[in-house]
């Protein structure tokens, strides 16, 4: 199922922006003369269709912006990918080994992590980054003494040092001796580090919470150290800590709840339905219990169960109304339920446009599904108003207008997204595609060789193997 709707998501971004177009027409030819350019440099860096991608296929500083790219939309995957093809470019520079620890680290994946980060120190032994690489990737697989001391072999009046100081000290349940560094980092004048700064004071504003009780329970403080803990993506750190009052007090509904978040937050799915359904066992009505049951249902691949929880959760008043439509008409989508998933993307945009995304998968429903091109074409110009700076408000637009028949207007839409980003891959697989209903099938490849070229492992890039693969077979075919 999870491939499923991978690959469903894939068709939908593919088609959302699909532009056919005249472009032999005699007003259109800058076009023309933009396609041919990209023409010949896609001949100059083609990938043969049966490439597993294992080398790299660009510069080592294009690799570095893609993965980065990848990793700020957490596709760490494709991040991860990307790293690798810059490290395989300049194996004597830091900046991917550390890059590619920090990207298993958020990917779950810590034993990778430490890996990078130790290549890293053996390059410069004195990197303030994969000394910290280190301690987190001990951190993230509970290695707890480990991460401790190591520590102490680091330069103590560091921010960064004291900070994960005091991380180590909430876990060994020295709460105390925690606030104080917590309080040092916050004080500091001379050098701050923003995020940690941040961090610390999460911690500060729980030690207050718990002081503002006379007679506070400890479990109570190790609780909202937890959360903490969750707060600061601290996930698997804060799990034997909350176990610990889960043990002690285990119809305390909150800890269930944290626990549940610490699994979600580290792909524990069933772990976290578990804790969560422990929770409402405790608190049936409680509308965040429900949405998490929900969204780790989802996580689980069980469509049903987590729409259930999801529309209970709406039901109980879910505060983040947003999020939780934006959850309901992903699941709708999926279970083929296009006219209760439009409806839900509809009250989105009714209190705030969001993304060029969200229009982006109202259109496909509405042009693909409900035959409803008009809307379609309403959405399209809502997009490019709201979004006027972006090249695929323009790509929807063309979309739009081709459904309805008007295909001058789509040609300006086309060359207007062309001229705004040329590195817009799924634009090279639709204009392949259109050269296919030409009957052109060589010019066809060329732009699907330019799409692999852009979208290397995504689902675009996957698409135009499987077209390139098609016409050579077919190619093939004919000539037999």
């Amino acid at each position: 199922m999870k491939k499923t709707i991978t690959i469903l998501w894939g068709i939908i971004i593919i088609g959302s922006i699909f532009i056919a177009i005249n472009i032999f027409s005699p007003d259109r030819i800058d076009l023309k003369d933009k396609i041919n350019t990209v023409i010949k440099t896609t001949q100059e860096n083609k990938i043969p269709a049966d490439s597993s991608s294992e080398k790299p296929t660009q510069t080592y500083e294009k690799h570095l912006e893609l993965g980065d790219k990848y990793f700020s939309i957490k596709n760490y995957k494709l991040a991860i990918e990307n790293y690798r093809y810059a490290l395989q470019r300049n194996p004597e520079n830091i900046t991917p080994y550390i890059k590619l620890g920090e990207t298993y680290i958020k990917n779950n994946e810590p034993t990778k992590a430490y890996d990078y980060f130790l290549k890293a120190l053996k390059i410069n032994s004195e990197s303030s980054a994969a000394q910290i690489g280190v301690i987190q990737a001990f951190l993230n697989t509970r290695q707890f003494e480990k991460a401790r001391d190591y520590l102490v072999t680091l330069d103590q009046d560091k921010i960064e040092t004291k900070y994960y100081n005091a991380i180590i000290l909430t876990l060994f349940k020295d709460f105390a001796k925690a606030e104080k560094l917590f309080k040092e980092i916050i004080a500091t004048k001379e050098y701050k580090n923003a995020l940690l700064t941040e961090y610390s004071q999460k911690f500060l504003d729980k030690y207050k919470n718990f002081a503002s009780y006379k007679e506070g329970d400890p479990l109570f403080l190790e609780t909202l150290i937890s959360k903490a803990l969750t707060e600061t993506e601290q996930y698997e750190a804060s799990i034997p800590l909350i176990y610990d009052v889960i043990n002690q007090k285990p119809n305390y509904r909150d800890p269930w709840i944290i626990l549940g978040y610490a699994y979600l937050k580290t792909g524990k799915i069933g772990d976290a339905i578990d804790a969560f359904s422990n929770a409402q066992t405790r608190y049936p009505d409680k509308p965040e219990t429900l949405f998490f049951l929900g969204i780790s249902y989802f996580a689980n691949n069980n469509l049903e169960r987590a729409a259930y929880y999801l529309e209970e959760a709406d039901k109980k008043g879910y505060a983040q109304k947003n999020i939780l439509n934006m959850k309901l008409a992903d699941i709708y989508m999926h279970q083929k339920k296009y006219e209760e998933s439009a409806a839900k993307y509809d009250e989105i945009l009714k209190t705030n446009s969001g993304n060029t995304d969200i229009f982006n998968r109202l259109i496909w429903i509405h042009i693909e599904k409900l035959n409803n091109p008009e809307k379609a074409l309403d959405l399209a110009q809502k997009a490019v108003k709201d979004f006027p700076d972006e090249a695929m408000s323009y790509n929807l637009l063309g979309w739009a207008y081709i459904a309805t028949n008007d295909f001058e207007k789509a040609k300006e839409n086309l060359q207007k997204a062309l001229e705004m980003d040329e590195n817009l891959d799924a634009i090279y697989i639709n204009i392949g595609i259109l050269y296919e209903k030409l009957e052109m099938p060589e010019k066809a490849k060329e732009f699907y060789y330019k799409a692999l070229l852009l979208g290397q492992g995504s689902s675009v890039g996957n698409l135009a193997k499987i077209k390139i693969q098609n016409l050579t077979n077919q190619s093939s075919t004919n000539n037999n």
